[in-house]
């Protein structure tokens, strides 16, 4: 399959950024550009994750059930924040419903702000509670 999309990469405080952009948004495409930001998360050692989907094709209910189901192999207990403007409202909600059920600590978002707030929420505890473990 010819790569139909473009993936950049921020590693920020805290988190790892990922913006997807491309023209197509087909299940095998979505699989792909998951496949890849999982390799780096792991790579990094990331357990907070920011992805904002810029595709232009919409995604079905039916679509986004196979994606999922091999998000949780993927990502573990990474946190996820999933960002797009675009889709459709019935998609997104329907998708993290999904992603709850199969075991992800996710949310999706209409905004970069919001979905930011919700990922570093709770991130001092998680400063402060690993100093202290190395403490000990």
């Amino acid at each position: 399959m010819t790569q139909t999309y473009t993936l950049t990469f921020e590693h920020r405080p805290h988190y790892l950024f990922v913006i997807v952009d491309g023209e197509e948004d087909t299940v095998a495409i979505s699989l792909a550009y998951w496949a890849e930001i999982a390799a780096e998360c792991r790579r990094h050692h990331v357990s907070r994750l920011l992805v904002l989907e810029k595709l232009k094709a919409k995604s079905s209910n039916d679509d986004a059930d196979v994606v999922i189901a091999e998000l949780p192999r993927m990502f573990g207990d990474i946190r996820i924040a999933f960002v797009d403007m675009d889709e459709s409202v019935d998609v997104l909600v329907h998708a993290e419903i999904e992603a709850r059920r199969a075991g992800l600590v996710s949310h999706v978002f209409g905004s970069l702000e919001a979905a930011r707030q919700w990922l570093l929420r709770d991130v001092d505890q998680d400063v402060r509670g690993g100093a202290r473990a190395a403490m000990n």
